[in-house]
């Protein structure tokens, strides 16, 4: 039977980070439980969306979740103030969020040349370029002198691994079995 509506993959994404977040805990005696909710999105996506958006929807998802907790982790850690400026200004947290779109970017390529899948392959290396974007725009801002040869020597060498160890898989050939 034919979905009567479709729902953009985006909007799972949204489903999937809020599930993930929103962790239920059941307490019975001396058990504890926790669990989330994060099959309602996917049993929803699986009936109203295309299976390429559920896993983009899922992995964006988890994308958008683990930015909250690298957020939450400085909150916490090193007591930046839970107010938007506070945190957009705090160069430990700019450089936590750079150190993870890199190292995700990094895995979605490595992943994207073992199995030979080149979209993944472009996805990472579109979050490699909105690091190396944030790099110039938010990171360098606050760098001089040494500290700013050694970043962009930094960023170098990481692309120097990234070609060496994920290269762009080729394209699928037409009529090929894949």
């Amino acid at each position: 039977v034919p979905a009567p509506f479709r729902i953009p993959w985006i909007v799972l994404a949204a489903g999937f980070a809020v599930a993930d977040l929103l962790a239920i805990h059941i307490e019975v005696g001396d058990d504890a439980h926790s669990f989330t909710l994060s099959e309602v999105p996917l049993v929803i996506g699986m009936f109203l969306c295309t299976p390429s958006g559920v896993v983009l929807g899922r992995v964006v998802g988890a994308f958008i979740v683990l930015n909250g907790v690298v957020v939450r982790t400085v909150h916490h850690w090193l007591g930046v103030p839970w107010q938007l400026h506070a945190l957009i200004a705090s160069r430990p947290l700019q450089a936590a969020l750079t150190l993870t779109w890199t190292v995700a970017a990094l895995a979605a390529m490595v992943v994207a040349t073992k199995r030979q899948l080149r979209m993944l392959w472009l996805i990472g290396a579109g979050l490699l370029a909105a690091v190396i974007v944030k790099l110039f725009a938010i990171d360098l801002a606050a760098l001089s002198g040494l500290t700013r040869v050694v970043a962009f020597l930094g960023v170098g060498a990481l692309l120097l691994v990234i070609g060496y160890v994920a290269p762009l898989p080729p394209t699928a050939k037409a009529g090929a079995d894949t």
